[in-house]
């Protein structure tokens, strides 16, 4: 592996999470919450394509002025923030 390699896969990454971020924004100014952000939820939707990010699973998504949403945990226990889990 270069340096030429090692560039490419930073730009990626680059590219994955700026279109990650601009998702995220897109539901929030929507007033939507995921609730549930893993890799797993995470798609590449064509191979070798890294502008086709999808966001997935909506499943424990709620609205941001639903606020009984505050009350209950949800999610993937392995992606809580400590704060969660401590209460």
């Amino acid at each position: 592996m270069n340096a030429h390699d090692n560039d490419l896969s930073k730009f990626k990454a680059k590219s994955v999470m700026k279109k990650i971020l601009s998702g995220l924004s897109h539901l929030h100014s929507l007033g939507i919450i995921h609730r549930d952000i893993k890799m797993d939820n995470i798609m590449i939707e064509e191979i070798d394509n890294y502008k086709s990010v999808r966001i997935i699973d909506f499943g424990f998504s709620a609205f941001k002025d639903n606020l009984s949403y505050l009350c209950e945990k949800c999610g993937t226990i392995g992606y809580f923030a400590p704060e969660i889990i401590n209460g």
